[in-house]
């Protein structure tokens, strides 16, 4: 299930676009990723407790580094105001885990989905450099 998800965050963030763009399609396919019943049960709520704490974390192993690529391909464009390291992409996805499991909980996942792309968007334009639009906009 991960690795299904993992390609359809890199599938989104490919192609056109400059590495903000590519970042936010990305998210944004992750987020949306988080409506799925499947992923919720599977990912979220049983993988934690049946696999234990290290297993999930090694499964979790690509997507972070999903993350940390795009975080130095950003870097690298000068977009944005982050220093890629290690921590930040620690952080960067424990929140979007944690977003995660706020939409999974949620008695409206499609409006808290919403709402957390929107606070990610927020957050993302405090750091960014340049022209704000490539983000704000889905």
């Amino acid at each position: 299930m991960n690795d299904r998800i993992a390609e359809t965050v890199t599938g989104a963030g490919a192609g056109q676009g400059g590495p903000c763009a590519r970042f936010m399609r990305g998210l944004d396919a992750y987020l949306d990723a988080c409506l799925d019943l499947e992923y919720q049960r599977i990912c979220l709520q049983q993988g934690p407790v049946e696999l234990g704490w290290e297993r999930c974390r090694e499964l979790e192993a690509r997507m972070m580094g999903l993350l940390d690529a795009m975080l130095r391909e950003l870097a690298a464009s000068g977009q944005t105001r982050l220093r890629p390291s290690p921590l930040l992409t620690r952080v960067l996805f424990r929140m979007l885990s944690k977003a995660a499991m706020v939409i999974s909980e949620s008695a409206n996942p499609k409006a808290t989905r919403s709402e957390v792309g929107a606070l990610v968007r927020e957050l993302l334009q405090s750091v960014h450099k340049g022209n704000a639009d490539v983000i704000s906009s889905r």
